[in-house]
């Protein structure tokens, strides 16, 4: 093969992880342009769709929960889900709409987290007992052997700081992060960042981890404080 040949290949586009709730999503918006189905058809149950797509709940529940945030599916109580619009924004489109709606939501409640879980870890490096520290690390280590979709699908997030939480061994400082954490879900961050981003912001834990098990008060208190400026590094750009 000579150099031309080679240069020919230079228009190859970097390969990424599909999502599989993004697939399902991709057969909504192709049977909707198609005709085949229509705004205000209901979509079939959750276990029906299931057996169709061969994905799991949370996977579907994903595929959804963006749809209905753009508002091109309703859920009515009790009454299934329904097709709102024949239009279906693209993946890259949606994500981009979905971060951009979020966005403030974020930082105003990163703004609330971030003193609370400085106060945890500071407790963590105090008061942690040796099982509650490998509480702390066990999330990390499951890390390394899961391939990418067990990865996002996977909540290690949760897991990580809420061991830290426990770990501070302060009720009110559990309870608190829970709630503020589950809200961040609810915003999901996780589902609008790359996979490959994602998953830099959660290797960014084990220096927490490590400085709380080296009993270093002062560098988990910094890794932490570096953790937030991360993610808010993450949503500052513009979505591509």
């Amino acid at each position: 093969m000579d150099n031309d040949d080679d240069d020919r290949f230079g228009a190859f586009t970097e390969v990424r992880t599909v999502r599989l709730y993004e697939t399902i999503i991709d057969q909504i918006a192709s049977l909707a342009e198609k005709g085949v189905i229509k705004p205000g058809d209901q979509f079939p149950s959750e276990r029906k769709l299931q057996d169709l797509w061969r994905v799991s709940r949370p996977v579907l529940r994903e595929a959804f929960r963006v749809l209905e945030r753009q508002g091109v599916v309703k859920s009515r109580a009790g009454g299934g889900r329904y097709l709102q619009t024949a239009h279906i924004p693209s993946n890259k489109e949606l994500r981009a709409q979905s971060l951009l709606a979020t966005r403030d939501q974020l930082l105003l409640l990163w703004e609330i987290r971030e003193p609370i879980e400085l106060m945890a870890v500071r407790a963590a490096v105090e008061r942690a007992d040796d099982s509650q520290i490998e509480d702390i690390l066990r999330p990390l280590a499951q890390l390394k052997d899961l391939e990418p979709e067990e990865f996002r699908l996977g909540d290690f997030n949760l897991d990580f700081h809420m061991a830290i939480a426990r770990a501070s061994n302060n009720p009110f400082t559990q309870e608190a992060l829970r709630a503020l954490i589950d809200k961040a879900r609810d915003l999901n961050l996780k589902g609008l960042l790359p996979l490959q981003d994602w998953r830099t912001l959660q290797d960014d834990h084990q220096p927490i981890a490590d400085a709380i098990a080296a009993r270093d008060v002062d560098a988990a208190v910094a890794a932490m404080k570096q953790h937030f400026e991360e993610l808010r590094n993450s949503i500052k750009d513009e979505p591509e």
